[in-house]
């Protein structure tokens, strides 16, 4: 078999495969559904310290754990998470599949986050940001698959051209 025959082989084996794996994602990423109450457990903590590090809020507290709240501008007003103060007890929640191992993690992802006096944001909040946000990978997954699914039919093309030519002559 020529190089160019393998090469186009080659070619429309890979663009298969990432059209597959791209398929795949889409389709569980269709799957996801929004975290309910009873997905999560809610524990206490004291805060040490607040901070903002470009779309990601962080909680350093007394356990010598990280909460992190992913994109803090979209599920919470930041005037409202910076102005949680040192010493303060506040109440997160965290997905159960995480329960088991929440001692030796230092750092935790947290979907819900309130005082006693008020709620810094709920799982509504945070089930709606992440829905903003799968929503746009699973257009450009729904788009990388077309695409990819394409260059193969493409490349499949181009490799029959190559036998074919090859035979006639």
């Amino acid at each position: 078999m020529n190089v160019k025959k393998i090469f186009f082989i080659m070619l429309s084996v890979i663009f298969f495969l990432l059209f597959v794996g791209m398929t795949i994602n889409v389709i569980v990423i269709f799957q996801e559904e929004p975290l309910s109450k009873s997905d999560v457990t809610e524990f206490s903590a004291t805060i040490k310290d607040v901070t903002v590090l470009k779309d990601c809020g962080v909680i350093e507290i007394e356990e010598h754990k990280k909460l992190y709240v992913l994109y803090i501008d979209e599920v919470a007003n930041l005037t409202t998470f910076l102005a949680l103060q040192p010493g303060q007890k506040i109440y997160f929640g965290v997905e159960n599949i995480w329960k088991p191992q929440i001692k030796e993690m230092e750092f935790i992802f947290i979907p819900s986050l309130r005082t006693d006096e008020e709620e810094i944001f709920t799982l509504d909040d945070y089930n709606e940001s992440m829905f903003k946000r799968n929503t746009l990978a699973r257009i450009m997954g729904i788009i990388g698959s077309v695409i990819f699914f394409l260059l193969f039919l493409r490349s499949v093309f181009s490799c029959k051209k190559v036998f074919v030519t090859k035979r006639k002559r």
